[in-house]
């Protein structure tokens, strides 16, 4: 689907412009997972290191820069999530659920219960937690 490509783009496309660097605050969330840029990722490092131009533009390899956005969990199968966790971390993860669109998650969060190898605080990040930092919500739980 044209969707999960175009979500990779926009996500890659504000991590080698150096957007982030220039916008400190900027808070992003890419549904889909960020699409196919956790994908893209070691090419987009390997960008960064072959060219001093693309190095120019932004000081950080895009790998730590995709670690200042957020992405959402919809990625329905519980190896694309270990790879979002393993690439982005657990802390900029925030359950997605595509309601009220047909292709939802039903239960909400059910990959994210499927995982087997987070710890309690981890789920309970992406469950819920991630979500209330990311608006900039206290967390009480």
């Amino acid at each position: 689907m044209g969707y999960t490509s175009e979500t990779g783009i926009a996500a890659a496309s504000v991590v080698m412009s150096g957007l982030l660097d220039r916008h400190l605050t900027l808070r992003l969330c890419f549904a889909h997972g960020g699409g196919t840029f956790p994908w893209l990722l070691p090419r987009l490092d390997q960008t960064w290191r072959a060219f001093d131009d693309v190095k120019a533009v932004t000081a950080k390899r895009p790998s730590e820069t995709a670690k200042l956005l957020s992405y959402d969990t919809l990625v329905f199968d519980t190896m694309n999530m270990r790879l979002l966790i393993d690439r982005l971390g657990a802390d900029r993860l925030i359950m997605g659920t595509d309601y009220p669109f047909p292709l939802r998650e039903a239960p909400p969060g059910a990959v994210i219960d499927a995982l087997d190898s987070i710890s309690h605080e981890e789920r309970a990040d992406m469950l819920g937690r991630n979500a209330l930092r990311f608006l900039g919500r206290e967390v009480l739980f």
